[in-house]
């Protein structure tokens, strides 16, 4: 399962973010719903959750500039 980047600003939908923190370790275990990243654009933030349960394996890091609806992460 894809962990995107969620859409923030639709005005401008390739308007790219900050994924500002991990919540959680690349390879640790997640259960659904639990909160794993926080993300920034412009000045909007917002949580993301884990969309299903499963091991996470992060593919960006922390302060990475990320266009929003990418894939920020897979969950097994």
């Amino acid at each position: 399962m894809e962990v995107k980047f969620p859409i923030l600003s639709r005005q401008v939908p390739d308007t790219e973010g900050v994924l500002a923190t991990w919540f959680v370790s690349d390879g640790q275990f997640v259960k659904q719903d639990e909160l794993i990243a926080e993300v920034q654009v412009e000045k909007v933030s917002a949580e993301v959750k884990a969309p299903v349960s499963g091991r996470i394996r992060l593919l960006a890091k922390e302060q990475d500039v990320v266009s929003q609806n990418s894939v920020i992460a897979l969950i097994d």
